[in-house]
């Protein structure tokens, strides 16, 4: 049975939070401050405290870190469903560039963010069969119901040699904007490669938005061959 990205956070942070947990109220039953009048078994104590600094841990993990499965947390408009042990997801969404014209081959989810800070990154495995080819992808967002703009967006030429590999963008959410619709696309334009899409995972790093940027960032060169 695999055992998902979420889930092996999940066991990481309820271990670490039981260890942790552990040794502060053993240090402190030793020291003498946690003997009430009222006996209550160590092990109980240990154990709740454990309990809770785990769901504490975990609730914040979960509030800053979002991971969505390309193959079906996401979108497509061409592309297949694929078994790969050598992912995250352990199966991954499929496509080669240039059949589907400007089509998406990732796309959504339409989610709002919290202000500040994030890393968006695409987990992909890349292999180009002709030279020039590229992947196209970006963080964009829509205002309401305007059109979706590409707030960062970059290219993918090299072949990832056979390995999965995270392409990043850092963005700034503001206030303002933390409710617009946000998506994580990718795009094959062109002939001559191939992309199997693992996941993508967005992780706030920091609350700060002073570098939000009212305008959005200047289209890449080869961006009007990406629709």
């Amino acid at each position: 049975m695999r055992v998902g990205e979420d889930v092996k956070m999940l066991l990481f942070g309820v271990l670490g939070s039981v260890l942790g947990g552990a040794v502060l109220l053993l240090a402190a039953w030793i020291a003498g401050l946690m003997q009430a009048a009222i006996a209550v078994p160590v092990w109980m104590l240990i154990l709740t405290g454990a309990v809770a600094l785990g769901a504490f841990t975990w609730l914040r993990l979960a509030r800053n870190r979002r991971v969505y499965r390309c193959n079906d947390k996401l979108y497509h408009e061409f592309g297949e469903p694929v078994v790969d042990q050598a992912s995250r997801a352990g199966t991954v969404w499929y496509g080669e560039g240039g059949t589907a014209g400007v089509q998406a081959f990732i796309f959504g989810p339409y989610d709002g963010l919290r202000a500040g800070t994030y890393l968006v990154a695409f987990r992909m495995k890349v292999s180009i069969t002709q030279p020039g080819a590229y992947a196209y992808f970006d963080v964009a967002h829509g205002r309401g119901s305007g059109p979706v703009l590409p707030y960062r967006e970059g290219h993918i030429t090299a072949d990832s040699g056979g390995h999965y590999a995270d392409h990043l963008h850092r963005i700034v959410v503001a206030r303002s904007s933390s409710s617009d619709k946000w998506e994580w696309r990718v795009r094959l334009p062109v002939e001559g490669i191939k992309v199997w899409a693992d996941t993508v995972t967005v992780k706030r790093i920091s609350a700060d938005t002073t570098e939000w940027e009212s305008v959005l960032a200047a289209p890449a060169s080869r961006s009007s061959t990406s629709g």
